[in-house]
């Protein structure tokens, strides 16, 4: 009778310091409501040798020169792009009273099985989960011309999370690692090229200039959108 008992007081005793591990995950860290979202953009590309510019919905073309496979489906030829996505959304974090600024982006991504003979290519969905400062959201907000804002803290997640708690649990992981000098940078560039329109890339790692990448590649979104997606009003004449 004893070895039930003392099975049932070990679950219990589990069971309890789950709950108790997850209410300390939820006291210091709290996700707040999308600030905005980006479902359409268009994806430019300039092709140099035929001085001309092509465009697609929601991703850049790799290489605009290279013919498209008729095998190709739609998924893999986006899975192949420079930068795409399914959407783009803006969340605010608080985690122990200081904020900070999720940028969530849903794409595609592939590779070869056999990449030295480039076959056999196979694709997934990602959630890419950026963690930006709150000044360097801020300073989006007063965009003039063009700025970068980088970060090291970035998740990726290939499969379905489940829960408000798995989701918690990979910010939270990842904001208590702490980056060094050697750790990856992730830059996110924007241009706000008129009164009209606003030319961004998806947050990556440079080898060159992202000021000149993004002179021949970049999605274009309204200037009305662009500022919808911080969450603000277009009329607000600080913002000019």
């Amino acid at each position: 009778m004893l070895q039930p008992l003392k099975l049932i007081f070990f679950s219990l005793l589990i069971t309890s310091y789950s709950l108790s591990a997850q209410s300390q995950l939820k006291s210091d860290i709290k996700i707040y409501k999308n600030i905005g979202i980006i479902k359409n953009a268009t994806g430019w590309a300039y092709n140099n040798q035929e001085n001309s510019w092509t465009d697609h919905p929601n991703y850049i073309k790799k290489n605009i020169a290279e013919e498209e496979p008729s095998t190709h489906n739609k998924s893999t030829t986006i899975s192949k792009a420079y930068q795409n996505f399914d959407s783009i959304n803006l969340k605010t974090i608080n985690y122990k009273n200081h904020f900070y600024y999720l940028l969530i982006v849903k794409c595609l991504e592939g590779k070869y099985t056999y990449p030295t003979l480039k076959k056999d290519w196979n694709y997934q969905s990602e959630t890419k989960i950026f963690i930006f400062e709150e000044t360097d959201i801020n300073n989006l907000k007063s965009l003039n011309d063009y700025l970068c804002i980088t970060t090291s803290r970035k998740i990726v997640i290939t499969s379905k999370i489940e829960n408000d708690e798995e989701f918690i649990s990979n910010i939270k992981r990842e904001l208590i690692r702490l980056p060094s000098k050697s750790s990856k940078k992730y830059t996110f560039v924007i241009r706000k090229l008129d009164n009209e329109s606003v030319h961004f890339l998806l947050p990556q790692r440079y080898v060159e200039d992202p000021i000149e990448t993004i002179q021949n590649k970049y999605f274009e979104i309204s200037l009305k959108d662009y500022y919808k997606f911080l969450g603000l009003k277009t009329q607000d004449k600080s913002l000019y």
